[in-house]
């Protein structure tokens, strides 16, 4: 990466207007001069882009290091302060981070269809098979070498950063790398998920697993929307409904709480760690309870590829943005109460809650991003679409799956076990230093492992896929996710 670096420097400065041959454009793909430009590039959206989709990431990205971070720090030399962090009305921002993913799954599905309408298809093109081999060979190897290169660096560095934190949490930071040495295929393959949680390679990583599944069965509902718009938002509803019941049956037959930390609440942590154990094996990991935000995203970026702006007045706009903010607030901060102890919920409240939240969730994150596109956004639209967002979006997904192991290593650097005092000086103290060594760490890993390798793969499949009848919006699937860069991502 060095030399490719200096050589292309040099031949940037001296040689600009020469062509390079197939061999030298395949060297210089390792440059990080280069790849750093490209991704810190905040040159304006190019027309079509759905351009508040790097700020939502970037923003959730940093809620996902703030609910590790936390649980993390509670593994600390004093627990009175620990049982207290749920007690704050606004430490619940915190503590149900776990809407973050569904964000990510929202921004997946909608650009995995947007991508696909947005180009216009035409019926010979959805027929063609390889159109769709091309488009899982897409995924699978854009989105693997960073993830599986830093798997290996993961379970080389870590029996050696362990200091006085991981003496104290010998259990669990052993338990991250150690299945790793033999479960490492179960990520390669990206079925991680299936299996129980004691087999789980890089815990963090069942996300990618569900975000890929579904990304594969995607091409059901684009092939059903391309046929009839009708056929594709019933099927979408059915498949939600389908969810839905699966959720109940699961949250009523095994006694789940209404969300994983829910079960702190039972304040016997033999009872806790059982518990949340099976909710995260049977439910928070499998992608036919995780699907309705994903599926949601399907059919808003159908509809925003379709090009149809409903005309709507000021104070229907206004409304429908305040509904979304008070389903998302209710969605975050209803079970306060019941998080720290203090309500009871039944099983079929839990699973109403598990189920509805999450629904509602994605409606508002939907809402946000029709809104800001469709330019019913006004000033929220102006910050969230500003072009300085798209570095930060960009670098999600290396960020994403190097957080984790991240913050082991910050904990670590302390000379002693990790002292809890309240949430948001564990988010000041702990978190935003993990946010900023996180990006800095996913610049360079996507200039190694990332960049070069979507460079390659256009390199060696440009004449394998078949011509579309008009060029997509330059949105690259590699910008997705959320997080994950690749399937819409």
């Amino acid at each position: 990466a060095v030399l490719a670096s200096v050589t292309d420097y040099i031949l940037d400065t001296y040689y600009k207007d020469r062509v390079h041959g197939t061999g030298t454009r395949v060297f210089l793909a390792y440059s990080i001069y280069t790849n750093g430009a490209e991704l810190m590039n905040v040159s304006p959206y190019k027309k079509g882009t759905i351009k508040s989709l790097a700020s939502i990431r970037f923003v959730s990205m940093t809620w996902v290091v703030a609910g590790h971070v936390l649980m993390d720090v509670m593994i600390s030399d004093t627990y009175g302060p620990v049982l207290e962090v749920f007690n704050p009305f606004l430490s619940t921002t915190i503590v149900n981070a776990f809407f973050s993913v569904d964000t990510f799954f929202v921004l997946s599905g909608i650009l995995v269809s947007y991508l696909f309408f947005k180009s216009k298809p035409t019926a010979a093109y959805v027929k063609n098979p390889m159109v769709w081999i091309m488009y899982y060979v897409h995924r699978y190897v854009r989105l693997t070498p960073p993830i599986m290169m830093f798997i290996w660096l993961f379970v080389t560095l870590s029996p050696l950063i362990n200091g006085p934190w991981a003496q104290s949490a010998v259990g669990m930071q052993t338990s991250m790398y150690q299945p790793c040495e033999k479960y490492w295929w179960h990520n390669l393959f990206y079925i991680n998920n299936f299996f129980d949680m004691t087999q789980n390679c890089y815990g963090i990583t069942w996300y990618l697993a569900v975000d890929t599944q579904l990304y594969f069965v995607g091409p059901i509902f684009l092939i059903i929307f391309y046929f009839s718009w009708i056929a594709g938002y019933a099927f979408i509803c059915l498949c939600i409904a389908a969810s839905i019941a699966y959720v109940y049956y699961l949250t009523i037959h095994y006694d789940f709480p209404a969300i994983m930390m829910g079960a702190f609440a039972m304040n016997d942590m033999t009872t806790f760690g059982l518990k949340m154990m099976d909710f995260f094996n049977l439910y928070y990991q499998k992608p036919w309870s995780r699907c309705t935000p994903y599926l949601i995203g399907i059919a808003v970026g159908y509809f925003l590829a379709s090009g149809k702006k409903p005309k709507l007045n000021k104070i229907l706009i206004v409304s429908l943005w305040v509904l979304a903010a008070a389903i998302a607030l209710a969605s975050l901060y209803g079970p306060h109460q019941y998080i720290k102890g203090a309500d009871y919920w039944s099983n079929a409240v839990s699973g109403t809650y598990n189920n509805f939240s999450r629904f509602g969730w994605s409606l508002a994150v939907a809402w946000v991003v029709i809104a800001n596109h469709l330019g019913w956004g006004g000033i929220i639209a102006d910050f969230m679409d500003h072009p300085l967002w798209q570095p930060l979006g960009r670098l999600s997904y290396c960020g994403y799956i190097a957080h984790f192991f991240l913050i082991s290593y910050i904990f670590n650097l302390d000379d002693r076990p990790s002292h809890f005092v309240s949430i948001w000086r564990t988010y000041v103290h702990w978190g935003i230093p993990t946010v900023v060594v996180s990006y800095v760490f996913a610049f360079f890993w996507s200039c190694l492992f990332e960049v070069p390798i979507i460079k390659l793969e256009k390199m060696l499949t440009a004449n394998l896929m078949p011509k579309k009848p008009k060029q997509a919006v330059e949105q690259s699937t590699k910008e997705d996710v959320s997080g994950t860069r690749k399937n819409i991502n």
